[in-house]
């Protein structure tokens, strides 16, 4: 059983990636958390492989292509908009990217606690985060 309360990533840089990651988010009560995790590791056959209790006090995990978010009813209503997370080995080139391909860039890119962050809205109206994960202090493995 994890420790949902600890940080820990199994790969906390993104640089070795050749292609971007897309992850689905879901919203889950904080009671549903470990149960749901469980489910996402059984249908999948992986273990999570990160876990990230944010300052929001939200707490995001990610188990194969997905993104799993928990917190307070009001954490959760704000972020739900947010489609996807799609993770880049390098988001400097990503803004352009997106702005080109008829994106508008809703936040960012800035400091993250995983490294930075961005928000577009894709013209289909999705809302994404794009991030690049860079090692920090925080990072243990777990």
């Amino acid at each position: 059983m994890t420790n949902h309360d600890s940080w820990w990533r199994e790969r906390p840089d993104s640089s070795y990636l050749t292609a971007p990651h897309c992850y689905t988010t879901v919203p889950v009560a904080p009671e549903e958390f470990a149960a749901t995790i469980a489910f996402y590791e059984r249908v999948q056959g992986v273990r999570q492989s990160a876990n990230l209790p944010l300052e929001t006090g939200l707490t995001v995990a990610t188990v194969g292509g997905f993104c799993l978010l928990t917190g307070p009813p009001e954490v959760l209503a704000e972020v739900s908009a947010v489609r996807a997370v799609v993770l880049h080995p390098d988001l400097d080139p990503v803004p352009g990217r997106l702005l080109a391909a008829g994106a508008d860039l809703l936040r960012g890119p800035d400091p993250a606690p995983v490294g930075r962050a961005l928000f577009a809205r894709h013209p289909d109206g999705s809302v994404v985060e794009h991030v690049e994960h860079r090692a920090s202090a925080r990072d243990r493995s777990r």
